[in-house]
């Protein structure tokens, strides 16, 4: 009998243990007392990290909440031996994300796969935005793949650039080639289109970072010129078809997101400020530079619009008022006028890499 209780109580702790992980993450902050009123834009995924009250032992987890910060509910706990700060990618339509630079999985955690580590110090890989693909660009080729399975489709020649993204469709690679822009179909190598031509002995700018949007037809990508005056950003059509340039380049920003509507893009510049950048929201209409919010660290990782354009999601990291303490990694949201700014994260958890959903 004794044998037996003691059994049965062993069983009963390692259950408890097992199960107290997301009892703890979802009960303790179901009622978020920071979070904002409850809206209805969608639902928020992210990455977070937190010291476990039971083992001790510092967790990271793929989660999910309310975009008021309540509901936050664990979806799938991953190795400890991620990078930190995750640098992620997700679908447009939330399909499926890339993580880690070298692991993907489903939005719901399920079909997690992996590559390997060599792939990921030798290449770059995008996800494309219907979730299906990923390609890999390696220093003298490019390889694709199929997202489900994770198995080699084909390969295509390098280019001979550093940028590649993919087109809104998902069926086409955009690609930097030596200052030109190509359109490359991913089914049939035959299928290629030079959307921006760059001769040094013409008056064309070369073409350096790209940018598709995931949503729409167009392309933003900047050109430089023979001097900082001729340095702008151009706006495209999948056809080639400049539509727009603007302003002059005196830092290279980096393009955060698009909106769903393809009227806006988020634009983050280096600020005066050490480690802070300036985030600006460009209205591809009429070129103008709206600034919002200035966030610290960036690389803890990218700036979303909500799924109805009116609000900021994003990234920040408060620092420890004693400074032999780490900060906090927290989200944050934001209205687009820079005004309303509301922290998600409650404390005692690192959240970062968020991306939303409708």
């Amino acid at each position: 009998m004794k044998n037996l209780l003691k059994g049965f109580f062993l069983k009963t702790l390692l259950a408890c243990v097992a199960s107290y992980t997301s009892i703890f993450l979802i009960s303790c902050t179901d009622d978020n007392p920071i979070a904002p009123e409850k809206t209805s834009s969608g639902t928020i995924y992210f990455f977070t990290q937190f010291t476990n009250p039971v083992t001790r032992e510092r967790e990271q987890h793929f989660c999910r909440m309310n975009d008021d910060g309540s509901k936050r509910t664990l979806i799938s706990q991953l190795p400890n031996a991620l990078y930190w700060p995750q640098q992620v990618q997700y679908s447009a339509n939330m399909k499926r994300l890339m993580y880690d630079a070298y692991s993907i999985m489903n939005i719901d955690g399920s079909e997690r796969r992996y590559m390997t580590k060599a792939w990921a110090e030798e290449s770059y890989q995008a996800l494309s935005p219907d979730g299906e693909h990923f390609f890999q660009a390696y220093s003298s080729w490019c390889q694709m793949w199929d997202a489900a399975t994770s198995w080699k489709k084909r390969e295509l020649p390098r280019e001979g650039g550093y940028y590649y993204v993919w087109s809104y469709d998902s069926k086409r690679l955009i690609v930097n080639s030596n200052g030109s822009i190509v359109s490359r179909n991913i089914d049939s190598a035959a299928d290629r289109k030079i959307l921006y031509a760059y001769n040094s002995d013409s008056t064309a700018g070369r073409a350096a970072r790209l940018y598709s949007s995931p949503y729409h037809d167009q392309i933003l990508f900047e050109r430089y010129g023979s001097t900082s005056a001729d340095n702008v950003l151009c706006l495209m059509n999948g056809d080639g078809t400049i539509l727009h340039t603007y302003s002059t380049l005196t830092y290279s920003p980096r393009l955060a997101d698009w909106s769903r509507d393809g009227k806006s893009v988020l634009l983050q510049y280096p600020d005066a400020a050490p480690y802070t950048y300036q985030v600006s929201i460009l209205d591809l209409s009429s070129g103008t530079l709206q600034p919002t919010v200035k966030i610290s660290n960036m690389y803890a990782g990218a700036i979303r619009f909500s799924p109805d354009g009116k609000r900021l999601l994003y990234t920040d990291y408060i620092k420890n008022q004693d400074s032999t303490k780490a900060g906090q990694y927290v989200l944050k949201t934001v209205n687009i006028n820079g005004l309303g700014e509301k922290i998600l994260t409650p404390e005692g958890y690192n959240d970062a890499s968020p991306g939303w959903a409708p």
